[in-house]
C-alpha cells in the first residue's frame, strides 16, 4: 500500500496548501520525513537548480 505524500512549504500560498490538502496530502514540518519540499527559490545555495516542467 502506498502511503500519503508528505510536504513541507516554506511560503504561505493558500492556493497550494488548498490543493494539497484537496489531494490527500499531508503537511509535515521540515525536520519530519517529507516527499515534497515547495521552497521559496531565495532559499537556494549557489549550486542548486530549479527543477521546471513543461505543460
Amino acid at each position: 500500500m502506498v502511503g500519503k505524500v508528505k510536504w513541507v512549504t516554506d511560503i504561505e500560498k493558500s492556493v497550494l496548501i488548498t490543493n494539497f490538502e484537496k489531494i490527500g496530502w499531508v503537511q509535515v514540518t521540515e525536520n519530519e520525513d517529507w516527499n515534497f519540499y515547495w521552497m521559496s527559490s531565495t532559499c537556494l545555495s549557489e549550486h542548486m537548480l530549479i527543477s521546471s516542467f513543461e505543460n
